[in-house]
Order: structure tokens, then sequence, then C-alpha cells
């Protein structure tokens, strides 16, 4: 009796993890980027630039003050953060581990000395923490809608397949 109690508590955690859908700020990512866009204004981002790439904006995210965002959907949408240059390494470890309490050990992978990623998958979604090191460390957080996530697998390439 335990065991099929225990199976099923792991069976119903399994399937509302499934369910969830990932939030930027309280906001669905599983709409078009311009409804991101209007309600990232509404929770006081400002525009910088619109490109072919997306919307870029600045404003609050987490411990970082007046960074850069993108919104970008090409693909689904896409929420990305770039840390403010003075970002050091201890307060990114800081957000891997409050990332990783809440969502479980990532996936990692690092290609190179060069580019490492730290990957949570929430459901069909995820969360991507890229460090690219040229001259220090530049970080990059994205936020992924569940189309945006499903292209970002199949676009996936593991370096080690080459071997």
């Amino acid at each position: 009796m335990k065991f099929f109690l225990t199976l099923l508590a792991i069976l119903m955690s399994y399937a509302a993890a499934s369910a969830q859908d990932l939030k930027f700020l309280g906001i669905s990512l599983e709409q078009p980027q311009q409804a991101i866009h209007e309600e990232l204004l509404n929770k006081g981002m400002s525009d910088i630039a619109s490109n072919l790439d997306g919307i870029h904006m600045r404003g609050d995210f987490w411990k970082f003050r007046n960074c850069e965002l993108a919104v970008s959907g090409k693909a689904g949408s896409i929420v990305e953060v770039k840390p403010p240059s003075w970002v050091t390494v201890e307060t990114m470890n800081d957000l891997i581990s409050s990332l990783t309490h809440k969502y479980g050990t990532p996936d990692t992978s690092q290609s190179s000395d060069f580019h490492q990623e730290f990957i949570w998958y929430i459901g069909d979604n995820c969360i991507v923490i890229t460090d690219l090191y040229i001259d220090g460390h530049n970080y990059n957080i994205g936020y992924f809608s569940k189309d945006a996530t499903r292209n970002k697998i199949a676009n996936t390439r593991y370096y080690d397949a080459d071997l």
C-alpha cells in the first residue's frame, strides 16, 4: 500500500510539472511577442529599440537593476535578460542555485572553455542561462515558450556527437 501511495504521489508531481506553464515576471510566455511587450511596459519596463531580432527594453529583473531585456518571437516567444556588466560570478551562482532549488538540477553543457549552458526544463518550457566567456563572463538568461523550447531542442547541437 505504501508503495502505491508513493507511486501515486510521484505521478501526480510529474503531471503537475508537465502541465506547468512558465511565466516571466508573472507574464505567460504562451502569447505573441507584442502582448508580452505590452505587459512588460505595464510592469515598468521601458523601450530601447525594436529591430528584426525583437523588441529591446530596459528594466529590473531579480537582483539586477537596469538590465536589458529582449522579447522575440519567430519560433515561439522568448524573453531574454542580459544582466548588467557588473554582475559577479557569485551573483550568477546564486541565481543558478535559486533556479535549481525551484526547478531541480539543470542539464548542463560546455561546448568549450568559452561557452557553458544551464537548462531547466519546466513542463514543455525551459529556462537557459548561457555563459559566454570572452574577456570576462557574459551571461544571458532566456525564458522560452513551449514552441520556442521545441525549436531549441530540435536545433541543439551535441558537440560530443562528432566523436
